[in-house]
Formats: C-alpha cells, structure tokens, sequence
C-alpha cells in the first residue's frame, strides 16, 4: 500500500497545496502520515458512505473497546496531516485537501485526560469493585520529553522505529521554505 499511498500526495496535491498542508499541520508529506491510508482506503473500498466511520490509532482502539468511548490523542492526531497544530483541532481545510471526511476523526483528548469508563460488564468480568479510568497517553517522543524533563528550548534526539528530533517550545515552530 505505501507504494500507493505515495502516489496519492506526488499526484493529486499541488504545491501550493503541499505547502497549505505545512502551514495547517507541521508536517512534509509524507506516506507515514494516516490521512494518505485513510484515502487510499476511501478509493479501494466501497467505505465513502459508511454511516459511523471513524479512524483510530491503535492505542484509541483499546480505549475504545475497553469504554465504548471513541477518542484520540492529540499527539497521535498530530501525526495524521489533518490536525491544525495552532489550534489543536482538526483542520477542516486539511481533510477537504486530502479528500478525506472530517467525521472520521474522534473528538480529541490531551495526554493523561479521562477518555472513558471502562465498562459495568468488563468491571465485572474483571473483577474490579471500583469504576476505572482510562486515559489516552504516551506517544513515544512525547514521553520521552516529559521523563527527561525537558524545558522550553531544550532538543531531544528520539530514535526507535523512526527518528525524530525535537525541540521543546511553548507553541508550534514552523519552517517557511
């Protein structure tokens, strides 16, 4: 798929639209990014019209299961093309560029924030007395950051299944050019 994936973005977008896609999300295109799969799924399968379809990351799908709740992080969000980092919402100019609908993405939570309840029935399968919290937190260099301790200007070099280098700072840092 990522061979596909990448010929939606080299085809479909222009310049001026990869750069209003910057401006919006932080990020170059890239197929990494979960808006491309999203699309290449929308014009493979007949899934367009579904009533209810929703995208969500991996650990949004345990939450999701665990509650009945459906949220996502706003750090994984970040890594979808369709989030607005300024405004940390999502970007309804994004999706509309990526020909992707803007329903599909869950409401948004910020890291450690209640997400859901799990469930009577799991409580009871469980064994659980109490009602438990779940919360949605932890994408890799983030957490990073925060165990370092990291303050505004500090740099991190996170390395594992990809590398990132990132800055600490109080509000989104753009690059023009």
């Amino acid at each position: 798929m990522t061979v596909a994936v990448k010929s939606i973005w080299q085809h479909a977008l222009s310049e001026a639209d990869s750069a209003a896609l910057y401006d919006i999300c932080g990020l170059p295109l890239h197929s990494n990014y979960s808006a491309f799969k999203m699309r290449w799924l929308l014009e493979h399968y007949p899934l367009r019209n579904r009533r209810g379809l929703r995208w969500l990351h991996a650990p949004e799908v345990l939450l999701w299961r665990l509650t009945g709740e459906q949220r996502t992080d706003i750090t994984l969000a970040s890594r979808t093309l369709c989030l607005d980092v300024r405004k940390g919402e999502w970007s309804a100019k994004a999706t509309a560029l990526l020909h992707v609908p803007c329903s599909a993405f869950a409401p948004l939570v910020q890291p450690g924030e209640h997400a859901g309840w799990v469930s009577e029935s799991l409580c009871k399968t469980l064994g659980f007395s109490q009602p438990v919290s779940v919360t949605l937190a932890g994408h890799d260099h983030m957490v990073g950051a925060r165990a370092l301790q990291m303050m505004p200007g500090d740099i991190l070099n996170s390395t594992g299944t990809t590398e990132g280098i990132l800055q600490l700072d109080t509000q989104p840092t753009l690059c023009n050019g």
